[in-house]
């Protein structure tokens, strides 16, 4: 899979937004900034939420 544009995140964190889904943006600019993957942020939402 391709890695994300820039205008697809930035409608993801709209989105987000809109939706006030806080934690699930935290999350996502998290990933987005430090570059995790999905298996590495997946496990720090399981850390995040116990």
């Amino acid at each position: 899979m391709p890695p994300l544009e820039l205008k697809e995140i930035w409608a993801f964190r709209i989105r987000l937004q809109l939706t006030d889904k806080v934690r699930d943006l935290t999350l996502f600019n998290l990933a987005i900034d430090s570059k995790l993957r999905g298996c590495g942020l997946a496990n720090l939402r399981d850390c995040v939420i116990a």
